[in-house]
């Protein structure tokens, strides 16, 4: 059989994954040297109102979770609107009872913030909490997080980017430095290992 592989004996980790969302594409090159993989925080979060028939209760003396909800996911998407380095999202909702003629008195959202610079994640996700309790307080309803993970940024190292950089460059291609905002196995071999990435175009 194979001798099983040896760690000390790697130098180093180069990972060249197709880029994602068109990423290279957009800036206009058939490859891109990655800066950073991006941080990530995870987070169950949920508004809870009354539950009332949709023909009785009125407007004004509603607690509808799904209103509130509306309204913090667009908040969210209005926040990462104003950085093009940070993505949050809310991917997920379920609603309860979740019936036509009632007025929804629970929902449950999950949350997704990326930013390849942890302090701004971190700032961001602060930010994205505090509005929904806001909100909460304003529509009396009751937030709470019931769950986040959080993954540190990882920062490609400088000279190994260096030498891919000056490849290409070599080659004609006059390179883009760019943060990946997915996650790869990269980030978790660049805690062994000095790491780099080149994104490689689709097309």
């Amino acid at each position: 059989g194979r001798a099983p592989f040896d760690p000390d004996a790697a130098l180093m980790v180069i990972d060249p994954p197709i880029a994602p969302g068109r990423t290279v594409e957009r800036v206009g090159c058939p490859v891109g040297v990655v800066s950073a993989i991006a941080g990530q925080t995870r987070a169950a979060l949920s508004f809870s109102g009354v539950a009332g028939h949709v023909g009785t209760v009125p407007i004004a003396a509603r607690r509808d979770a799904l209103a509130g909800s509306a309204e913090w996911i667009l908040g969210v998407e209005e926040l990462a609107s104003r950085d093009d380095q940070l993505f949050a999202t809310v991917a997920r909702i379920e609603v309860h009872p979740n019936v036509p003629n009632v007025i929804p008195a629970v929902v449950q959202l999950r949350l997704d913030v990326r930013h390849p610079d942890d302090q701004h994640r971190e700032t961001a996700v602060k930010e994205i909490f505090d509005f929904a309790q806001r909100i909460a307080s304003r529509r009396h309803l009751r937030c709470e997080v019931t769950w986040t993970d959080d993954h540190a940024a990882v920062v490609a190292d400088a000279a190994l980017s260096q030498r891919l950089a000056e490849a290409a460059q070599q080659t004609g291609v006059p390179p883009q430095s760019l943060p990946s905002g997915a996650g790869h196995d990269a980030a978790i071999m660049a805690s062994r290992f000095p790491m780099a990435m080149l994104f490689v175009r689709c097309t």
